[in-house]
């Protein structure tokens, strides 16, 4: 900012004026502002340039993003509703139980051999002990 100019607009200002967003005063200040500051003028080529690359990410972006493969229909008598979330363990989904009916969520390991399958054995064991509304209750394992 040159210390007799108008204050430098913030960056918001800068994509608001690029945009056609801000007032005709406010447009008119910002423009008045660029013609006399180097340093505002290369923040906006910067927005810009910023925002440029945004629009192409965000319109190249389905093409790159594989698709998810899609949940299993059932595991056991358990019917796949979706997905909660992944791990280093392997994938919790919700599902359905049909008898009794309620909803649970499956745990599911990404290989059922060696050590991971024992910690996993180990973890279902502890938590069948547990008994608090803050813990997930164990109704089933296996394989």
């Amino acid at each position: 900012m040159r210390d007799d100019a108008i204050p430098c607009p913030d960056p918001g200002d800068l994509e608001r004026w690029r945009s056609g967003a801000l007032s005709e005063a406010e447009t008119g200040r910002v423009a008045q502002h660029l013609d006399a500051c180097d340093e505002c003028r290369a923040r906006l080529d910067e927005v810009v340039a910023n925002l440029s690359f945004l629009d192409r990410v965000r319109d190249d972006l389905p093409a790159r993003v594989p698709r998810a493969r899609p949940h299993p229909e059932t595991i056991g008598a358990f019917r796949i509703l979706d997905e909660l979330g992944r791990g280093g363990m392997g994938i919790v989904y919700l599902a359905e139980q049909s008898r009794p009916a309620r909803k649970v969520a499956v745990k599911v390991l990404r290989t059922s051999t060696g050590s991971l399958a024992e910690r996993f054995e180990n973890e279902a064991h502890v938590l069948a002990q547990l008994h608090h509304p803050g813990i997930a209750q164990v109704y089933e394992v296996g394989v």
